[in-house]
This record gives structure tokens, sequence and C-alpha cells, in this order.
């Protein structure tokens, strides 16, 4: 009953997104290409359609039974431990399983259940219990790297408990000797051969270590909150005299540290509530096994969760915690019906990716011929039924030297399709070069990058993508190394532009001490590109390090790939860190020249070879231009604006908004302005650049009011690295004769704290 009154909600579509479209790229693998999937290095295992399943084959079938299996696991082997070490408590254990069941994700279930038989193990001593938790672990690493992770760190413990407490070394040797053969044999039915699982354990355990420290996300934080929440699990020894309680606590001490990397490194809405439901775990399973001082255990969970969770408020877009009461209607509705279930999402998966089907005339020149996506959009794929070749690391945006090696050989001539899906991807400035986390898509993945340039050309220039295809020989001719250098972070670096050649830095740098132990702790800080043009706008990236020792991007500078308008050089950079703490106050860098073979095509200039940009094309002009002028906001402002003297970027005053409210805004009627264009152009680009004192969550708004096709966007302004420094914002937004009505520009604080901006076109 207890399985039936919570049963999840799962909705087995997918759609256009990095996350949906690999969840769809691991069940069509699964399915169709097994060996493939074996054979790839990235976080989501063979198993992941069992976390994230889709309608292909009978990958939801198996994902329901599955789960279904789990639950009913789960709620059995919990009982049955807490009807043995507190029988006349059973009242108590419904509530608790009922109230643990509600969060019981599959990757929670999968933890709980190895939890429970590693108690059972120190009850009972029977390795039974030993080989299924080793199964679970196995598995769980199968569907993703961070489930393992926190298996196998159980069962390492459940080890180190019993050696502690029984002085037992036969019995250890037995419990090593029971895991590894366990392992070896799942591992030999899952992969197929002896290379493939050693290689999938090695891979796993280096994606594991890389992954917090490469893609952290740096919301602000409430300490005051996060240090009584860590004391509340940290001091629990204390807390309580209750061994059982400490032998559970010592058996998910790692597995909570591994929680708190993960959900504080990628901090966003869904993975700060991995730890919600790690909690949910934690004291339920803690609660149940302790023999004495339950309710003083409950207060604590409870003060400790909802410390946790009320720092979640400072996290963008907090939505809140969901919970599903209709388990019921979800079993009947995917159980019983599931046919109809099954075809309902099947249809709406066809219907989700129909935006990113292509034309027909490109379409047909691709063919059958081999073709991946870069650099995750794999959508695409069963939008088009292309003959999809993917390489080992399944997406882009990889996090460290090796995996980007990885990827860039899966390109190279001998092992790359025959062409590659180049999609735009939004950044922060308006641009269609961006990538996730504010970085710049060509530093990403500088190898992989390179060995694209090297070994395709642009065929096809559209919208929304660039189409490369394959060369019949390399491109490039020569890569010439400067010598090294060294700078102070922040300091701005001139440029010397060779119009022949790619252009990128090679960047080598280090933590302090007391860096890498709060790397190691916590997370690391994020560190920044800004790049100054030559027309006197700056745009700021973020960057990993570990990417950056093979490369960032200088020149051609590319923004708007899908104009064929010449872009602005790049005349400076500059290097920032955020706290002078964690890094060392040098960096080290390099300057790398590569030359391609322009022979064979009219040559111009390395955009025009690279990007298909038109040297010919005029610069663009522009139309109207209006600077907001603070000097004397008492004449020139509205009363309703705050103002505030003295905190000023290069007037003197500054546009303050306070929390939930607007800054001033420019205006203007699109129709009018219309009027005074030529006939010929049909579309123009907005910009709006600014200076901001920002520790808050904000956003700039463009909004289209009285119009036949209005919108509204609002584009995140980041957070000062930098407290009290003034740091530069722009974007913009391409629009076309079919938009009129009236356009406002503004600044929206929707944080808790007050913000500065000032309004300049340079600076």
């Amino acid at each position: 009953m207890t399985m039936v009154l919570t049963f999840r909600n799962v909705e087995p579509d997918y759609t256009i997104s990095l996350d949906l479209s690999y969840m769809w790229a691991v069940n069509h693998l699964f399915d169709k290409d097994y060996q493939h999937l074996i054979e790839l290095v990235y976080p989501v295992g063979p198993l992941g359609f069992l976390l994230f399943p889709t309608t292909e084959g009978s990958n939801f079938l198996y994902m329901l039974l599955f789960y279904i299996l789990l639950k009913c696991w789960f709620v059995v082997v919990f009982l049955g431990l807490a009807f043995k070490v507190n029988p006349n408590q059973k009242l108590l254990a419904f509530v608790i399983i009922l109230v643990m069941s509600y969060f019981g994700k599959t990757q929670f279930l999968l933890i709980g259940i190895c939890a429970m038989h590693c108690l059972w193990f120190l009850e009972n001593k029977k390795m039974l219990h030993i080989a299924l938790s080793v199964v679970l672990a196995f598995v769980g690493l199968c569907i993703k790297t961070a489930i393992g992770i926190n298996l196998y760190f159980i069962l390492a413990m459940t080890f180190l408990i019993n050696v502690f407490l029984n002085k037992n070394i036969k019995e250890g040797f037995k419990f090593i000797g029971v895991a590894l053969i366990v392992s070896f044999c799942v591992g030999l039915l899952i992969f197929h051969s002896p290379i493939l699982l050693f290689d999938f354990y090695h891979n796993s355990l280096k994606l594991a270590l890389a992954y917090s420290d490469a893609l952290c996300l740096h919301p602000p934080n409430n300490w005051f909150l996060l240090a009584g929440f860590l004391a509340s699990i940290l001091l629990l020894p204390i807390f309580t005299k209750d061994k059982n309680s400490c032998i559970c606590f010592f058996l998910f001490l790692p597995s909570f540290f591994a929680m708190w990397k993960h959900s504080m490194a990628r901090e966003d809405h869904s993975h700060g509530f991995i730890m919600v439901y790690f909690l949910v775990l934690f004291w339920g399973i803690i609660i149940m096994y302790a023999k004495t001082g339950k309710i003083k255990l409950a207060m604590l969970a409870i003060l400790g969760s909802f410390l946790y969770y009320f720092n979640l408020h400072n996290i963008p877009d907090f939505d809140g915690l969901k919970i599903d009461f209709y388990g019921g209607d979800n079993f009947v509705e995917t159980v019983f019906d599931y046919e109809n279930y099954h075809k309902k999402y099947k249809q709406i998966s066809i219907e989700n990716v129909q935006a990113n089907k292509l034309d027909t005339e490109i379409v047909a020149y691709i063919g059958d011929s081999s073709i991946d996506v870069y650099p995750w959009e794999l959508s695409f794929m069963p939008a088009n039924n292309f003959n999809w070749k993917p390489r080992k690391t399944l997406q882009g945006g990889s996090f460290a030297q090796w995996l980007d090696e990885l990827s860039a050989i899966d390109f190279d001539e001998k092992n790359g399709p025959e062409f590659i899906l180049f999609h735009y991807v939004k950044d922060n400035w308006g641009g269609n070069f961006g990538s996730i986390d504010g970085r710049f898509l060509l530093n990403d993945n500088p190898r992989t990058i390179i060995s694209i340039l090297d070994n395709y050309f642009v065929k096809f220039n559209t919208e929304k993508y660039l189409l490369f295809e394959k060369n019949k020989g390399g491109n490039i001719v020569e890569i010439r190394e400067d010598e090294v250098l060294n700078t102070a972070w922040n300091q701005w670096l001139d440029i010397d532009i060779t119009q022949d050649e790619i252009l990128r830095m090679k960047f080598f740098s280090e933590n302090t001490i007391l860096g890498k132990i709060k790397n190691f702790l916590y997370k690391s800080e994020p560190y920044f590109i800004d790049y100054l043009f030559d027309d006197g706008k700056y745009l700021t990236y973020s960057f990993i390090p570990q990417n950056a020792k093979d490369g960032l991007w200088i020149h051609p500078f590319v923004q708007y790939p899908s104009n064929t308008n010449p872009e602005q050089e790049v005349v400076k950079v500059r290097l920032r860190n955020t706290n002078d703490l964690f890094d060392k106050s040098t960096v080290n860098f390099q300057i790398e020249h590569i030359k391609l073979d322009t022979k064979e095509k009219e040559f111009k200039s390395i955009s025009s070879h690279l990007f298909l940009k038109d040297e010919s094309k005029l610069e663009t002009n522009i139309l109207t231009q209006t600077v907001l002028n603070f000097d004397d906001p008492a004449k020139n402002q509205p009363i309703a604006y705050q103002f505030e003297e003295g905190i000023s970027f290069s007037e003197n005053y500054s546009n303050k908004i306070f929390e939930q409210g607007f800054s001033v805004g420019f205006k203007h009627a699109l129709d009018s302005l219309w009027s005074t264009i030529d006939s010929n152009v049909h579309e123009i680009v907005i910009e709006a650049h600014l200076k901001c004192i920002n520790q808050s969550f904000s956003k700039l708004i463009m909004d289209l009011k009285e119009s036949d096709t209005p919108f509204w966007e609002g584009m995140t302004i980041p957070i000062n690295t930098r407290k009290g420094e003034w740091e530069y914002f722009s974007t913009s937004k391409k629009i076309s004769r079919k938009h009129n009505g009236k356009l406002l520009v503004c600044v929206w604080n929707l944080g808790n704290q007050d913000i500065y901006i000032v309004s300049e076109r340079k600076f």
C-alpha cells in the first residue's frame, strides 16, 4: 500500500535542452546501439535509462518494473529492520516509512536499501547483505556516477565500522572478497568485457574527482544558516549517546560529504534539493535505528533540515518544495493504462523536437552520411532521423583536459563523422556562441574546437547552426607558441592581432593552500576572462582553469556566427579571480598562434575563412542611442526613482534599485523608428549597456508592449565577483519589422539587497 500511495509521477518524454536530449541519447543507445553505450565516458552510465526513461523501445517498462521492485524492497527491508531493533514502536516505523517514501526518488531508494542491508550485516554478520549491497552499488554506478560513489562510500564505511567493532581480520578479508567477486560478475554481465569494466571504474573515478571543481555555480549563501545546518549533522555523535545512532552517523558520513559537495557545487534548484531528499533518508534511518533519544533526534533533524531549506531561497528562480500526493493516480495511470500512457508520451516527444527539424534541402544534402552534434543539443538527431555517430563523451562542456582529448579524437580525420551540426547557444550578452554557466563556447573544449577547425569546414551558415563538413585534408599547417610570461590577476594585457591566424592564450594558475582546502571541503571560486574590443565595450565570460591550460580563444572573436558582418576585434584581455586568498598572486600565460591552409579558398581574413564572414560588408550603423545621465537626477529623472550620491562609476550619482524594484528605463516607439529606416533593412539589433554593483538576483528586462508581436525577456545580470567594484554588463536582441509597439528596457531587482547602476555607451 505504501508503494502505491507514494508512487512517483514519471513523464517519459524528451525535448529540446541539454539534459533532456541526453536522456533521449542514453535511452536510444540502450535500445539501438548498446555496444557504443558501454563505451561512453559520461556521468550517466549504461543503465541511466532507469533514472531517466523515455519511450524508446521497452525502456519505460523496464524502468517501471525496476522502480516498483526498489520501492517494495525499500519498504520491506526498512520495516524488517525497524521491527527487529524496536519491536514496540511499529506505528512510528510506519509513519517514518510513509514520509520517506514520499521523497523516495530512485537514487535515494538505492542508497537507503544499501545502507539498511549494511546495518543488517552489522547486526547478524551475514555476507548475503553485503553481496546485495554490492549489486546495488554497481547498478547505481551504472545509472549515474554520483549515485554509485555514495553507495560505495556506505560499503567502505560498513567495512571500517565492522573491523573497528569486532577486530575480526578474517571477516574483513571475506568482506573484501565478496565485494570484489560480486562487482566483477555483475560488471561482466553489463559490460561483456573485463577491459571495458575496468575502464568504466577508472573513468567514473576521474569524472567524480573533477566534476565539483569545474562546474560550480555561486549564488549567495547565508552562512549562519549553513553553519547551523552543518552543526546539526556533525555534532550528532556528541548530541546523542545512543550507539545505534552513532553507527548510522558514521555509516552515512562520507555519503553526506559527497551529497554536500554535489549539492553545493552545482547549486541550482534541482541540485540544491538533492540534499533535502538525502536528509529525509538520513534522519529517517537514524531515528528508526536508534534505541533511545528519538524525540531529541527528531527535533535536531527538523531544525537542521529547515536551516538548510531556508538557505535554498538564495538560489535564483527558487520554486519551493513540490510533494506529489497523487501516488495512487500515478500508479493506475502508468501501470494499468501503460499502453496509452506510453503512446501519449511518445507522441509528445515527437512534437517537442519539431522545432529542431532542419530544412529539407540540408537534410537531403546530409542524407545517410554520419553526423554528430556540437556542443550538446542531441534532439536534432531524432527530429531529423539522422545517421548519428556519437562521440565517447556524448556532449560538449567537458571539464578536464583528458575528457576534452577524448572528444577531440572523435572529431579527427580518422574517427570523425562526415558532418557536425554546430548549434548556437545564447550567451549572457545576447550572442550565439555561449555555453553553460556564462562561458564562451570556443573556450569550453579547446582541444575539441581545434580538432573540428582542423578537420572540417563550414558548409552552411544558418540562423540556428553551422553545418561543418569533413575535409579531405587538415586545415592547420602550423602551431607556434610564444614564450611563457607572467602577469598579475585583474590586469589588462595588450593583444597584437594578426589577421591570418587563430590566436589563443594558454593559462596556468595555482591555488594557495587555503584555496586547495576550500576546493576540497566546499567548491572552487569562479574565474573570468574579460575581452576589451576596439569599439570600447567589453564582455566577460567565466572559464574552467583546467581547460584553459589548452587555450582561451582570442582571435577571431565571434559572438554572432549567423551574421556574416565582420565583428569587433579584441585589443585587450584580462584574467580575473574573485578572492586573492585562494589563488597565488601571479599567473602564467602563453600566446598560441595557429595558421591555417587557405590556398584553396579566396582569403580575406581568418573570420571569413572559418565562419564565412563577409569582409566587404559595412560596419553596423547606430540608428539611435540614449545614455541615461545621472549627473543631476533632480532635473532629469522622475522623483519616484532613488539616486545615490557618492556610489558611482563616472558620474556624481547612480540609480539605486531597491528590493523588488525597477530602475530608470529606456523607452522607444518602434513604429517611429522603423519609419526612419530604409525599407531594405529588415532587421535591427537593440543593445543595452550598463555598469553595476550587484550583490542581488536581478535581470535586465526587454519588454515590448502594445504590439502585434509582444515579447518579454529577462537576462540575468551576474552578481559581482568582487564586492563594491563596478562591473560591466550588456545584452542585445535582434528584432524585425514585424515588431511594432513600445519597447521598454530596464533593470529589475528580484533579490533582497539594493543594487546600483549607471548607463554609458563606453566604459
